[in-house]
């Protein structure tokens, strides 16, 4: 099969992982890894990406630059799919925050249906990053507004969703001294505010009774680590 040489380079990346983008329709011949059969499908947006990679493992050789053309096929408000080297489908995906708050030794669990999964999962208020804010800014805004509740927050930890397709990163928040907030809904949120037992939603999930998400389950985890280490 003929391979792609990529024409033009537009400009320099601020990324320190990619070293530049590249727009146009290839050029062919044998030199790229782009085939032919790609580039013709999705004569879009191509990024070479430059990174050291280390060896093998066991292995005591040297590290090594390692050359990756990522092409762009589509960009939405919320995710970017692009397709590495022919062969990885990445998902690009701003990043969220997601929120944890007890009343007891239940946690606040937020009811709505989610089109992708076609279902009513049970899950932790959650929302995406808006540009120009940081975490806690971002955690505050979206628990007033889906849960009209705000409280002092403290960052427990972040997590990768699926990262063998997607750079989708949460943080998760820990609400305490709850009180009133006012928030404004988006339009498309039909939401219902609950709370549940920790184990009643991991119990839940197990069976299938309930379906939930990754960010609530690890917070229900980590709930029930802090009732174990209070005692």
């Amino acid at each position: 099969m003929r391979q792609a040489k990529l024409k033009r380079v537009s400009r320099k990346s601020n990324n320190p992982i990619i070293d530049r983008v590249i727009f146009g329709v290839p050029d062919w011949n044998r030199t790229s890894g782009l085939s032919l059969r790609s580039a013709s499908l999705y004569p879009t947006e191509l990024r070479v990406h430059l990174h050291s990679s280390l060896a093998p493992w066991g292995s005591r050789g040297p590290s090594r630059r390692i050359c990756r053309v990522r092409q762009t096929l589509y960009r939405g408000r919320v995710v970017t799919l692009h397709i590495e080297d022919n062969h990885w489908e990445i998902v690009e995906h701003r990043a969220a925050v997601a929120i944890l708050a007890t009343r007891g030794n239940e946690m606040l669990i937020v009811k709505q249906r989610r089109p992708a999964v076609g279902a009513v999962t049970h899950e932790i208020p959650a929302g995406l990053i808006e540009d120009g804010e940081d975490v806690l800014t971002a955690a505050a805004r979206e628990f007033a507004e889906e849960c009209g509740l705000g409280g002092r927050l403290e960052l427990v930890t972040s997590m990768y969703t699926s990262p063998g397709f997607t750079d989708e990163l949460v943080y998760l928040i820990r609400a305490t001294d709850l009180h009133p907030a006012t928030g404004t809904p988006d339009d498309d949120e039909d939401i219902e505010v609950t709370y549940i037992h920790p184990r009643a939603l991991i119990e839940g999930a197990k069976t299938g009774a309930i379906q939930t998400s990754g960010p609530a389950i690890a917070a229900a985890y980590h709930l029930l680590l802090e009732q174990v280490e209070r005692g």
